[in-house]
């Protein structure tokens, strides 16, 4: 993800570390709607995780090698969702990935989980 290594550098307490993902996101041009995906995800996570854990997280977001979904978001039916209401935005996505990663994008999706490919 093309802010994973942003969050590496979150380490403020969590008001703070969400508003400045949401800032970061939101320069980034990111949508609004995904912005909230976010933040609702790194909420639910500190019910039940410290926050070393959730840093942790974030962190090896940012140093993954390849192309990885969160689990909190491998869910084809929400997957499918996003791509008939933001077809767009996904293309572009996968556009910026197959240049910065200088491959294309199928030989990453070999990778992903059945269920959503």
């Amino acid at each position: 993800m093309k802010y994973g290594a942003i969050f590496k550098k979150e380490r403020k307490d969590n008001e703070k570390s969400d508003s400045r993902i949401k800032s970061i996101m939101e320069g980034l041009e990111d949508p609004n709607w995904l912005i909230e995906d976010i933040v609702q995800l790194l909420e639910s996570k500190r019910q039940t995780l410290s926050d070393e854990i959730i840093h942790k997280w974030l962190n090896d977001l940012g140093n993954q090698e390849g192309f990885d979904i969160p689990a909190e978001f491998q869910n084809e039916q929400k997957l499918l969702d996003i791509y008939e209401s933001y077809s767009g935005w996904v293309k572009e996505q996968i556009q910026f990935y197959e240049e910065v990663t200088y491959e294309p994008f199928d030989k990453h999706a070999e990778n992903l989980p059945i269920e959503i490919k």
